[in-house]
């Protein structure tokens, strides 16, 4: 999530009705920089609030937070003491310093009329294509079949908007193009596995591991200061 989710990402959600609460567990994985890197994600939900605690595998705590909250929506980060918060309005003041973006062709995505079962979860493949390319590799389901709610989706869909948005106003700054894509837009299903390949070989890779319901402890989601 944090990689591409998280680095990667919209629709303004509707009020929905109230849903149990939710934790779903991922694993993602790649090569930065040439090294290998493994990361776990504990993700939280409950009544409009969602939570990622974000883990280096070896480690015993989790090095960063996000907390996506309603109303108005904002998202914090946080790692430590430190933490950064990312609202529409500051949204709005960076991607208008950041300049006017260059024109991308949209990525499609193409179906490939194959199917699969990761981590227990069966799911459809697709390729997400820029310029007739495959950028990514998907396996999506919907998110009925995961007992996913319409709430976490649109939760995770707007949270990651915010990222999404982030993402790509740094890259203009910095005059780089931006591959940065929100997974959780997608009509066709809920992503249960992605990767990217370069000349064969696997580069990077996030995997649902698991969906449970019950009770998530209302301290996940306080409200974190932030500095004046």
């Amino acid at each position: 999530m944090v990689g591409r989710i998280l680095l990667a990402a919209c629709l303004t959600a509707s009020p929905l009705a109230a849903f149990a609460d939710t934790t779903v567990l991922a694993h993602e994985g790649g090569v930065r920089e040439g090294k290998t890197w493994r990361e776990s994600y504990a993700t939280y939900s409950s009544n409009g609030r969602i939570r990622v605690d974000v883990t280096s595998d070896g480690d015993s705590s989790p090095g960063m937070s996000f907390l996506f909250l309603r109303q108005p929506d904002r998202l914090y980060l946080v790692q430590g003491d430190s933490v950064s918060l990312l609202d529409r309005a500051k949204l709005d003041a960076l991607e208008a310093q950041s300049g006017t973006p260059a024109k991308e062709a949209a990525p499609r995505l193409k179906s490939l009329k194959s199917h699969r079962t990761a981590q227990g979860f069966a799911c459809s493949d697709f390729d997400l294509e820029r310029d007739g390319q495959p950028i990514r590799h998907l396996c999506l389901a919907p998110a009925k079949s995961l007992k996913l709610s319409p709430a976490f989706v649109a939760d995770m869909r707007d949270m990651q908007s915010l990222l999404t948005r982030f993402a790509t106003a740094m890259a203009r700054a910095q005059g780089k193009p931006s591959d940065a894509f929100n997974l959780y837009t997608l009509a066709e299903g809920y992503p249960v596995r992605a990767w990217e390949t370069t000349n064969g070989a696997t580069t990077w890779d996030s995997q649902l591991l698991s969906v449970k319901e019950g009770a998530v402890s209302p301290e996940l989601f306080k409200e974190p200061n932030t500095p004046q």
